[in-house]
């Protein structure tokens, strides 16, 4: 049997997950492996590179200097809905950019020319402080004024050799901290931009509410460059998200689809996930293991396993399953979880989703 190694896990968490593994049956593990695999292959789209471009604009812009003096920073502000994918790809792209990579410096220390952090919520300029110094691996063994954690912030990304902070989830400072606060927290980030002798830049990635931090400041404004992940639309996108299934699961999974995809599926696919890029993976890799464990379906991926793994991701009763009702363009997905609702007389019926 594999045992796992990989260098993103400790001793510990590798010994307790080979350890789970050899408990499990065969069969069990086999799936295992497959999911594993599936959820492991990155599936790309044009805003890829779009925003790969982006981050090397940070980068260049970083990288820029003349007589030893350094440019200020700048940001870029990642926005789009939950479920958007803006997260997964981040974090790929960073992952992958080898100017990111960790190294040891002259001293022998090793240090990370960029850090990442979620903004805790709620969110205020001390506590995100306090998240960037743990990042930086700076001990709080006390509590300190909010002014002497950022004194300590701009201290240590300069001992520290950091020149980008990424920040994820930023919304959560902006729906927590009222106007004053909110300007407190930009003339933060531009005051870390431009340090003289450090400047760093940052990746600010949220909800499209995190929009309103940059907008209310003119300074913060031109210092950032918005990059936003739209939603799809069955008009424009129906073609794209059809080859991209069908790569998911032939590629990806190594599987078969039933049949072909018919365009009122794929709306309905657009219509389960809100449009959002991520949300629709998620509900075909849900498919795709619908179907691994599905012995009648012989490595076929057909219609009801999309209503199976939408039933999974959304809770849904199954008059609610957008896979199922006639007047599926009627539901809305984000209230599949209410229950109790009065019945209605003349409910349109259940309909089967036709075969692919």
């Amino acid at each position: 049997m594999e045992t796992l190694e990989h260098p993103h896990f400790t001793e510990d968490a590798a010994e307790a997950l080979n350890r789970l593994r050899s408990a499990m049956p065969d069969g069990s593990r086999e799936r295992a492996k497959r999911l594993a695999k599936l959820h492991s292959k990155h599936v790309s789209t044009p805003r890829d590179d779009a925003l790969a471009t982006e981050i090397e604009m940070l980068i260049q812009n970083a990288a820029g200097s003349q007589d030893s003096v350094r440019r200020d920073g700048a940001a870029l502000v990642v926005i789009g809905d939950s479920g958007a994918g803006k997260t997964t790809l981040l974090k790929r792209i960073i992952a992958d950019r080898p100017e990111f990579a960790p190294y040891e410096d002259r001293y022998g220390i090793s240090t990370s020319p960029l850090i990442s952090v979620v903004a805790p919520s709620p969110c205020t300029l001390k506590q995100l402080g306090r998240e960037v110094l743990r990042a930086l691996g700076y001990p709080l063994s006390r509590e300190i004024k909010e002014h002497m954690v950022w004194e300590l912030v701009r201290q240590q990304i300069r001992i520290r050799k950091v020149m980008f902070i990424h920040i994820d989830e930023m919304q959560h400072a902006v729906n927590t901290l009222n106007d004053n606060e909110q300007q407190k927290l930009s003339d933060t980030i531009k005051n870390v931009m431009q340090q003289p002798d450090w400047p760093v830049s940052f990746i600010l990635s949220g909800i499209p509410t995190l929009a309103r931090l940059v907008s209310s400041d003119v300074q913060l404004m031109r210092r950032s460059r918005i990059f936003e992940f739209s939603n799809l639309e069955f008009a424009k996108h129906a073609a794209s998200v059809r080859r991209m299934i069908e790569h998911m699961v032939t590629k990806h999974a190594e599987m078969q689809l039933a049949s072909a995809l018919p365009d009122e599926f794929i709306h309905r696919l657009l219509h389960a996930a809100y449009g959002r890029f991520g949300v629709v993976i998620q509900i075909v890799r849900g498919a795709i293991e619908q179907a691994m464990s599905d012995e009648a379906a012989g490595e076929q991926v057909k219609a009801r396993h999309f209503a199976a793994a939408y039933s999974r991701f959304s809770g849904c009763t199954e008059d609610e399953n957008v896979f199922l009702r006639t007047d599926w363009q009627m539901l809305q997905p984000s209230a599949a979880l209410v229950r109790n609702r009065p019945t209605e007389e003349g409910t349109p019926a259940l309909k089967r989703p036709s075969k692919f």
